[in-house]
């Protein structure tokens, strides 16, 4: 059965030392969100905000479980239905696969990754971790 996921855009700020990362969108029209990260994907965040590249600063969709634990991250690109990058947080063993660009990206309007790239993403979302990237719940 498919977990129930939701969706929000914004950039990513750090919340003191823990698993905690507040969401806030670039038109702080709605509250910040805060959830929580694991493993890689917590690594992955710290990176990227240690880096100077214009990720940092994109709105970024970060989408969670209804625990509010964070579970992939999209890359928004120039094509709305395909974005940049994917990353996926695995619920086995709290490691990531990243779909598309392995860099941080470090340009504000990137190019999508390949259909087929994008497909296995998808595909791995769905059938390794229950998760329906294209499909989310409202809050």
């Amino acid at each position: 059965m498919l977990q129930t996921i939701f969706k929000v855009r914004g950039t990513a700020m750090r919340y003191g030392g823990s698993e905690n990362i507040v969401i806030v969108e670039e038109e702080k029209t709605e509250r910040p969100v805060m959830l929580q990260a694991y493993g890689d994907m917590m690594k992955y965040i710290f990176e990227q905000g240690d880096s100077d590249m214009e990720e940092k600063y994109m709105d970024i969709d970060f989408v969670y479980t209804s625990w509010c634990s964070l579970v992939a991250i999209l890359v928004p690109s120039t094509n709305d239905r395909i974005p940049a990058k994917a990353v996926i947080l695995s619920s086995k063993d709290h490691s990531v696969k990243i779909f598309g660009t392995q860099e941080i990206i470090d340009t504000r309007k990137p190019e999508p990754m390949s259909w087929d790239e994008w497909h296995e993403a998808f595909e791995y979302a769905l059938n390794v971790e229950d998760i329906n990237l294209h499909r989310f719940g409202r809050i």
